[in-house]
């Protein structure tokens, strides 16, 4: 006795696994689309609301390779004076083959008023590469929902 399914496909037949497939390849674009879209909406956010000013490198701190990495990643320490005059000086705390900067560079951050130690430095595959990158990619897979 095969029961038949809500969507009308009997389970166990093809159309059935093809229905269910469909359905979480809808839902996984659909979890990376929002995702993706949150951050794109969240650095929107930090581009526009936050200040924007300019920093120099103080500090480069090279993280060590481990087995099998060929790029090495930096941790940079950055100065920058806020609109209120008080001097910052903050590590990124994360380290980036992106971040390969000189001491004495000077970069764009944008900070939070009330808490300039709340920052991000504008380098624009940090910024922008993740969410862009997400948002196309749950596109691509909602299109190829579609299409199943």
């Amino acid at each position: 006795m095969d029961r038949v399914r809500q969507d009308g496909a009997e389970a166990g037949t093809e159309a059935g696994r093809s229905t269910r497939l469909k359905r979480q390849v809808t839902l996984l674009g659909l979890v990376i689309l929002i995702g993706s879209g949150y951050f794109l909406v969240d650095h929107l956010v930090i581009v526009f609301d936050r200040t924007r000013t300019a920093a120099t490198v103080v500090k480069v701190k090279p993280i060590r390779l481990r087995a099998g990495e060929k790029t090495r990643s930096y941790i940079p320490t950055v100065e920058f004076r806020t609109g209120a005059g008080k001097t910052v000086r903050v590590s990124t705390g994360q380290g980036s083959s992106q971040f390969d900067f000189d001491v004495g560079d000077e970069v764009t951050v944008y900070y939070d008023e009330e808490n300039p130690r709340r920052f991000y430095l504008a380098v624009f595959p940090m910024m922008w590469g993740l969410p862009i990158f997400g948002v196309a990619c749950g596109l691509l897979i909602l299109r190829s929902a579609c299409r199943l």
